[in-house]
């Protein structure tokens, strides 16, 4: 037993030559402040995830039940509107509307592509 004692004294107080960087804490805290931030973006992706999903869910619910219960009325609504729009008159009332967007559209890109540049 005193010989087996004297072993692990031996053994205990070799040196082994191998010595820790003088960072290694630093490096391994590092390493779990990465893990942990990881973990992190993860659940923030699996919330994001779920919570898309249930308002995805919401809208197409409330869609189909809006169609179901007022369907009809809708497309009377529309019809008649869509019928009025057929004369020569609202259409040229709408010609230059329709000429603006694209020109607005365009200008807008422009401008936000200089502002990005400055």
């Amino acid at each position: 037993m005193i010989q087996k004692d004297k072993g692990m004294k031996a053994a205990i107080q070799g040196n082994t030559g191998y010595k820790l960087p003088t960072n290694f804490t630093y490096r391994m805290m590092q390493q779990i402040e990465n893990e942990v931030a990881l973990r992190n973006r993860r659940q923030e992706r699996r919330v994001f995830f779920a919570l898309y999903l249930t308002i995805a869910l919401l809208i197409t619910g409330g869609a189909t039940a809006f169609v179901y219960l007022y369907g009809a009325e809708v497309k009377q609504l529309f019809s008649a509107s869509f019928a009025h729009l057929c004369d020569k008159d609202i259409r040229i009332a709408y010609l230059p509307i329709l000429s603006a967007v694209p020109f607005l559209c365009i200008l807008n890109f422009w401008l936000k592509r200089k502002s990005m540049r400055q």
